[in-house]
C-alpha cells in the first residue's frame, strides 16, 4: 500500500519478486499515487517497466461522482428522502472533490457521531465539520512541501477556492513563473488542479479549509488586506471579491465602497434584482452604523430606488425622496439632481392623475438651483419638472420649461435628451399640438 513512499531497497525487492514469479500462482497487488511519483523517484522506472509487462494490469481509480456518493449516503440512511440525499451528496462532492478516502472518512465520522441524519435533513445547506482523521491526512501531505510552497498555499486559501497566478504572484511578491512552478509541484501531490490558463483550484475543499483554519485570526485578516491591496494595484474591477477581502480584513468602509461599485455595475448591466439586493445591504449597513455616513446612505437609497424603479416597484419613490432629503441637507448636487430626474414614473411621467406633487416640484426646483448652467442634466430636470406640473393650471410655465429644455437638448445634440423632452411635451401639454 502507498508504494510511492517506498525506499530504494524495498522497490528493488519488489522488482526481484516480480521477476521470479512468472509461473507461480501469486497475485501482487500494489497501490500507488502516480501524481506523487516524480521522474527521479526510485519507483518511476519500475512503473514504466510494469506498463509494458504482459501479465501486469493497471487500474486507474477515477474520483467518485455525485451518483456514487448518493448511493453511499442512501446505504447508511435508506429511508431518507431522495432529494435530501442528492443534496447532501453534492455537498460531500464539493468538500471531498470525489476522493474516495475523504468521502468515506466523512461519512464514517458522521455516522459514528450520529450527525448523518441531521445533515441529510439539511441537505445543500449543511455545514460539514471536518473529522480529525481527514485533517491528519491533509496535514501529512502538506508537511512534505517546502516552506515556500506552504506559505503560497496559505495565501491561496485566503484568496478562495480558486485563484489566478497573477494575483497570487502580486500578493507574494514573487515572479509569476516561480508561482507557476510551485503550483505545478503542489498539483502533482493532488492538492491543486489546473482549471484554466494560469488558474488553479484546490482539488478538495477540505484541503483549503485545513490550510485556512491553521491561520490565526490576525494572520487571516492581514492576508485578506494584502489580497485586497493586490487587486487594487492590479487595477481590477472585481468589486465583489474586493468587498469580501476588505470586510474580512476589518475594513468595513472600503468593503462598502467595493460593494457600491458592484451595485453600480449591476445597474448599468442591467441586472436590477442584483443591484437592488446589494443596495439593500448598503442601506442597512449605513443606516445602522454608529457614525452614520449620510452621503453613503443617500447614495445607497438612491441606488436602491433606481433599481426598484427599473423593476416597476411602486415603493421606489420613498427611497428617492429620502435620498433627496439627505442630498439637500448635504448640498450634494449629484444626489439632488439624480433624485429629481428619477422622481417621475416610467411610462406615464406622473404619479397620480389630476394632482401636482408639491414636494417633487420643490425637489426639481432645488436641483435647478444647484446644477451649473452648462450641466446636461438640466435638460432632464426641466422636463421632469414640467411633467410634475402636468395638472397645474399654469400652462405657460410648462411651455416655457419645455422650450428651454428643447433648446438645450438640441444644442447638445443628444438624441436621447431630445427624445425625453418630446415625451415630456406630449404628457405635460396634452393637446393636439403635441400629438
Amino acid at each position: 500500500d502507498d508504494l510511492q513512499w517506498a525506499d530504494q531497497p524495498s522497490i528493488q525487492l519488489l522488482r526481484h519478486l516480480l521477476g521470479r514469479t512468472r509461473h507461480d500462482a501469486l497475485l501482487v497487488l500494489a497501490t500507488v499515487r502516480p501524481d506523487e511519483v516524480a521522474p527521479d523517484h526510485p519507483l518511476a522506472e519500475l512503473l514504466a517497466e510494469l506498463r509494458t509487462h504482459p501479465r501486469a494490469t493497471t487500474v486507474s481509480l477515477a474520483p467518485l461522482h455525485r451518483g456514487d456518493i448518493s448511493d453511499l449516503v442512501a446505504a447508511r440512511v435508506p429511508f431518507a428522502p431522495t432529494p435530501h440525499v442528492v443534496a447532501l451528496a453534492a455537498r460531500l462532492l464539493e468538500e471531498s472533490g470525489g476522493s474516495p478516502f475523504f468521502t468515506c472518512e466523512l461519512l464514517e465520522h458522521f455516522s459514528a457521531t450520529g450527525e448523518l441524519e441531521r445533515l441529510v435533513e439539511e441537505g445543500a445547506a449543511a455545514a460539514l465539520p471536518i473529522p480529525a482523521s481527514v485533517r491528519a491526512v491533509v496535514v501529512q501531505r502538506l508537511a512534505r512541501l517546502p516552506a515556500a510552497a506552504s506559505e503560497l498555499l496559505e495565501i491561496a486559501a485566503v484568496i478562495g477556492m480558486s485563484f489566478d497566478l497573477t494575483l497570487l504572484a502580486e500578493v507574494t511578491g514573487r515572479p509569476e513563473h516561480e508561482v507557476l512552478e510551485v503550483s505545478e509541484e503542489v498539483a502533482r501531490l493532488d492538492l491543486l488542479r489546473e482549471v484554466g490558463i494560469a488558474r488553479f483550484a484546490f482539488a478538495h475543499a477540505i484541503v483549503r479549509a485545513t490550510l485556512f483554519d491553521s491561520l490565526s485570526a490576525s494572520r487571516r485578516a492581514l492576508t485578506h488586506r494584502r489580497v485586497a491591496e493586490a487587486i487594487v494595484h492590479l487595477g481590477r474591477q472585481d468589486h465583489d471579491e474586493l468587498a469580501h477581502h476588505w470586510r474580512e480584513a476589518g475594513g468595513a468602509d472600503r468593503a462598502d465602497e467595493s460593494l457600491e461599485g458592484a451595485a453600480r455595475r449591476d445597474l448599468e448591466a442591467p441586472a436590477y434584482e442584483s443591484a437592488r439586493d446589494r443596495y439593500q445591504y448598503l442601506v442597512e449597513a449605513h443606516g445602522s452604523a454608529p457614525a452614520q455616513d449620510a452621503a453613503a446612505l443617500a447614495r445607497a437609497l438612491l441606488g436602491r430606488g433606481l433599481a426598484r424603479r427599473a423593476l416597476a416597484e411602486s415603493g421606489y419613490l420613498a427611497d428617492v425622496e429620502q435620498a433627496a432629503r439627505l442630498g439637500r441637507r448635504l448640498g450634494d448636487v449629484d444626489i439632488v439632481a439624480e433624485a429629481a430626474i428619477a422622481s417621475v414614473w416610467p411610462g406615464t411621467f406622473f404619479h397620480l392623475p389630476g394632482e401636482v406633487p408639491a414636494e417633487l416640484v420643490e425637489l426639481c426646483e432645488d436641483a435647478l438651483g444647484l446644477l451649473p448652467a452648462d450641466d446636461r442634466r438640466r435638460v432632464l430636470v426641466l422636463a421632469t419638472l414640467a411633467s410634475h406640473l402636468s395638472f397645474d393650471p399654469d400652462r405657460p410655465r410648462r411651455v416655457a420649461l419645455l422650450a428651454e429644455a428643447d433648446e438645450r437638448a438640441r444644442r447638445i445634440g443628444d438624441p436621447e435628451l431630445i427624445g425625453s423632452v418630446l415625451v415630456a411635451e406630449h404628457l405635460a401639454l396634452w393637446d393636439p399640438t403635441t400629438f
